[in-house]
Order: structure tokens, then sequence, then C-alpha cells
């Protein structure tokens, strides 16, 4: 059985090696946006290519265990097979990308990510990889808090319609989606942490990082996920002693008068909205230039800025995965795609019905709805970044606990504890 092998504990180069191909790694510079297509290279490029290469080796080294021991390699799930499905779409887009180099490379990552989050949660557990993501999103965060004040022009960002400063992140991370993130793993899941005085450190960081962002798709990710709460009310008290002081602070801010400027920050620019802030037309035009160049597969993953500049030079990407996915794989990509997220959403909304309260269920859950509401308006979902690692590692996460779910009447059970210690574990008969 999947779950059914011993679970052993990650060496410390592991953990590190997690975290930074969770970090993208980080641009740490900005740069021309077409360097790229014409492959140039710098130091950033080179760590990047390092940091990958490192996590193949790694991949590499635990599918060489199977075959050196002369055991079968592990039988992969739907959701693998459509992913590994996906790439060799995504791969079929080089020969008629701009930049087939770059387009190899990109495409390249998902694999490795896929696979790395395969054999991850099969050696370590469902617990180790989400506690491993949550000190990720922790980590990118602390970065960012380092970078505002060592190097501003890496995270803050003229917004031109405020006229006002943002603190995006660009050059580092994501920042409203690592916060909002790493919210919902530090509010929804049994970390182990007991002391409360670190816990509301955690929140500290967070949440004043998810307010300064001023990302809406990230409220949206932290309001779905306060909805979701509601509904199933998973055993976690940090989320509970949340969900009180939201509840609390509603007719506060309502009495103070202060709900006009609360919308006008989380909104921000309302005449936007009908466009997605210039997404819509710039889809538009990219799903019309497709269709006339390369409709079945793509112009090459991630090698669309030629067409993207064309419409809008202030916006350069395809500025969501969907879309990036069908600019660059085309036709065919798009149907493996969109496969591969019904299936995981049918798997993923069956285990928030069944086993809603457990809160490895739920946080997991919730982690992958925000992935998936995120890549609606940034390409980060599929293309290397914080977003994009969790993303492709969830297709193990929701493959394991579906497996659980399925083999409890073979003896395997999804443990749910009362406290908020380490907790929710996927177990074995033997050790219950």
């Amino acid at each position: 059985m999947f779950l059914s092998e011993k679970l052993s504990k990650p060496r410390v180069y592991e953990t590190l090696l997690f975290i930074a191909l969770l970090s993208g790694p980080p641009r740490l510079r900005e740069r021309d946006p077409f360097s790229s297509l014409s492959g140039a290279v710098d130091w950033s490029v080179l760590l990047n290519a390092a940091v990958w290469s490192v996590g193949a080796f790694w991949v590499f080294l635990n599918l060489g265990g199977y075959l050196i021991k002369g055991r079968s390699v592990p039988r992969f799930g739907l959701l693998h097979i459509l992913a590994f499905l996906l790439a060799f779409c995504l791969y079929l887009s080089t020969f008629t990308s701009l930049a087939p180099i770059l387009t190899f490379y990109r495409v390249s990552q998902i694999p490795i990510a896929v696979l790395f989050g395969f054999f991850w949660v099969r050696r370590f557990g469902v617990d180790s990889t989400l506690r491993h993501l949550l000190a990720g999103f922790l980590t990118m965060c602390i970065a960012i808090v380092v970078s505002a004040f060592v190097a501003p022009e890496l995270v803050y960002t003229e917004d031109t319609i405020l006229r006002d400063t943002r603190l995006r992140g660009d050059s580092i991370a994501n920042t409203g989606a690592v916060a909002a993130m790493g919210l919902v793993l530090l509010l929804g899941y049994p970390s182990g942490i007991r002391s409360r005085l670190i816990k509301l450190g955690m929140l500290a960081l967070v949440l004043p990082l998810l307010a300064l962002a001023q990302t809406r798709d990230s409220y949206v990710v932290v309001l779905l996920f306060v909805l979701l709460a509601l509904f199933r009310l998973p055993r976690s008290t940090g989320l509970r002693a949340f969900l009180y002081a939201l509840a609390t602070s509603v007719p506060v801010v309502i009495m103070m008068g202060w709900t006009s400027t609360l919308f006008a920050h989380l909104v921000r620019e309302q005449r936007s909205l009908s466009t997605f802030s210039d997404r819509l037309p710039l889809w538009q035009y990219t799903v019309s230039e497709v269709l006339d160049r390369s409709p079945w597969t793509g112009l090459g993953f991630y090698a669309n800025r030629t067409i993207t500049t064309a419409y809008n030079a202030a916006l350069g990407t395809s500025h969501s995965a969907y879309m990036e996915i069908f600019s660059g794989g085309g036709i065919l990509a798009s149907l493996v795609f969109s496969v591969m997220v019904v299936v995981e959403l049918f798997l993923a909304l069956r285990l928030l019905l069944l086993y809603g309260r457990n809160p490895t269920v739920f946080s997991t859950v919730s982690l992958l709805f925000g992935t998936l509401l995120i890549g609606v308006t940034s390409e980060e979902m599929v293309i290397s970044s914080p977003t994009s690692f969790a993303f492709w590692i969830l297709l193990s996460l929701i493959s394991a606990l579906t497996s659980a779910a399925h083999t409890q009447a073979q003896g395997v059970e999804i443990e749910i504890r009362e406290d908020d210690s380490s907790s929710s574990r996927v177990l074995p008969a033997a050790r219950r």
C-alpha cells in the first residue's frame, strides 16, 4: 500500500532542498523580459538551474534506489499519470516555441516537482510535507520582511493606479500568495508548536504582509478558507480562535465606520475589476493568436512574451496559469490539464465532505483551493514558485489522503486527535 511503509525523517539537507525548491528560487534582481527568449544567462539563472539540478538528482537517487535493490518502481496514481501526460504535451510545444531551450527547461521543472512530491510524501508522510510547506512559506515571508529593510527595491512596487507602493515581493516571492497559504496552514493545520507566543509571532508576521501586499486574489483565498472553516469547522484550536476573533471584530469595524476604508483597501481600484486589471482583453488577444498560429501544441510553454507584450508591454506574461498552459501547450495540454484539475477537485471535495473535520484533510484541501484561485490571475501556479511547488506536491498529498480513505477497511485510517499536537497522521493498523 502507498502508506503502509514505515515513515522516515528527512535529513537536514533534504529539508533545505525542500525549501530551496519551494522558493523558486527567488530571482533577486530585475531583468529584461526578453533576455530569457534570447538565451541570456546570468548568476540568477545559474542559481535556479543549480537548485533544480540538485532536486532532479534527489529524485534520481530515490528512483534509482528501487532499481538498484531490484524492487519494482512504486505505482503512480491517476493524478501523477495525468501530470506526466501534461508534461509530455508541453514538451511538444518545444518544436513551436520561440525559445525552445527556455520551454524545455521550464517544462522539465514540472516532472521534477511532481516526482519530488511523490517520493517525499511516500518516504516522510503527509504531516512532514505540510510542516515543510508551512516552514517554506514562513521562510519566504521572513525573506520579504528582511528585504523590505535591506533591499526594498526587490519587494516594493510602485502602483501607478493608486500612486502608492505595494509590498508585492516580486523579486523574492509573491507576498500575498505566500502570506495567504502560510495563514491557511498556520491556522488550519496542527503543526505541533505548543507555544502560543510563537504562534502569535507567526500570525504577526503573516497578517501584516497579507495586508501590505494588497493582492486581491490572496484576500479571496483567505475568504474562501474562512467560509470552508464555517462549513466544516475542523478540530483546530487556532482556527476556531481566529474565527471567534474575526466574528468579534466585524461589529467593531461597522460601529467605528471603517467599512468603506477597509473595502477600498481590499478592492483597491474598483474600475479595474471589470477587466481583471486588463487581463481579460489580454487573454482574448492571446487565445486568438494561439488559435491562429499553433492551436494544438501552442507557442511554447513560458515563451509567449512577444504576444503578451505586443498587447500590453507592462504585463509581459499570461497572468494566468490556465492561460499559460493553453498558450504554451495549446489545446492538447489544456485538455489534459483540465482533466487533471477536475479529478483533483473531485477527490478533494470528496475528502472535504467525508473527513473535513480532520485538520490535515481540511488544510490540504484548503491549500489546493488556494493555489487554484491564485492560478486564475497568476501563472505562478505552474511556473517555479512557492505556489507552483505547493500545487504539484498537492497531487501526492491528495492521492495519499484518498488512498488512506479508501483502505480504512484494510487497516489504514486517518487518525484524528483532539489536541493540536502532531496529530492527524496516516497510520497503519499495527500502530493504532
